[in-house]
């Protein structure tokens, strides 16, 4: 029976890495709301010209606009393994949430994937592929170990369900 027993309880990963970028995206609007608020009730700073305080809002504005649409597209993932034998997943964006269910056998094997940080440095994935190709990030981090551990043991929880 090993770790699972006779009836093994839900196993339940969640990956709200995308939650930072989510909350950082916020700050930097609304900081940029406000600021443009003050523009519009006092007029540009002393020594700058109504144009060139245009000019470095509107590149602001659209550095925020270009956040946006990156964070907009950054799921958190939760994947959960329930005790008859589904695979509950879903994507959650700032805007929407999708949601899908399966049974355990349809669900491919967990793998770690190796990627580069914005430093060069590795940083790793533990990543799951549903059966119409897409894909669940449902651990990461800069630790190899951490994501083989969550690969493991999601691999032993479907291992333990297909043999059912």
């Amino acid at each position: 029976m090993g770790e699972y027993g006779r009836r093994m309880q839900a196993i339940t990963f969640r990956n709200r890495k995308a939650g930072f970028l989510w909350g950082f995206a916020a700050a930097w609007l609304g900081m940029l709301l406000a600021m443009t608020w003050v523009v519009v009730r006092d007029g540009p700073p002393d020594d700058y010209s109504l144009h060139a305080t245009l000019v470095v809002g509107a590149l602001f504005w659209f550095a925020g606009l270009g956040l946006l649409i990156f964070v907009a597209g950054k799921p958190c993932y939760q994947l959960e393994l329930s005790g008859d034998g589904q695979v509950r997943m879903s994507w959650r964006y700032p805007f929407r949430v999708v949601r899908k269910t399966l049974p355990a056998g349809e669900l491919g094997p967990a793998t770690v994937i190796e990627i580069r940080d914005s430093e060069g440095d590795p940083y790793f994935m533990a990543r799951v592929k549903t059966p119409d190709g897409g894909v669940v990030d449902f651990a990461e981090s800069s630790d190899r170990g951490e994501c083989e551990r969550a690969c493991e043991r999601l691999n032993a929880a479907l291992r333990y369900f297909i043999r059912q």
